[in-house]
């Protein structure tokens, strides 16, 4: 028999698939508590992603926690580029 369409969208976190290896979610989760985690970027997409892959790494595991900060951001006005470092540092 078929399982019911709610329940088959649904999948525990235990279950859940692995992460894949080198994947920025799989970095995150490879934090131990204090550790942190540095990523540039010359747009604010990067933000967007860190903020995914922390998700990501909570829903598996909701007893941890990550903070993300803007930790370096750099404006060149003469060739108009702009650079922003990321850190994601877990606390708990």
């Amino acid at each position: 028999m078929n399982a019911s369409p709610e329940r088959r969208l649904r999948r525990p976190a235990a279950h859940a698939r692995a992460l894949t290896v080198g994947s920025l979610s799989w970095q995150v989760e490879q934090l131990h508590v204090g550790e942190s985690l540095l990523k540039s970027s010359e747009t604010e997409t990067l933000r967007r992603m860190c903020l995914r892959a922390i998700a990501n790494v909570v829903r598996r595991q909701p007893c941890r926690k990550y903070d993300l900060d803007l930790w370096l951001a750099l404006h060149h006005t003469g060739t108009g580029e702009s650079m922003r470092l990321y850190k994601i540092h877990r606390i708990r």
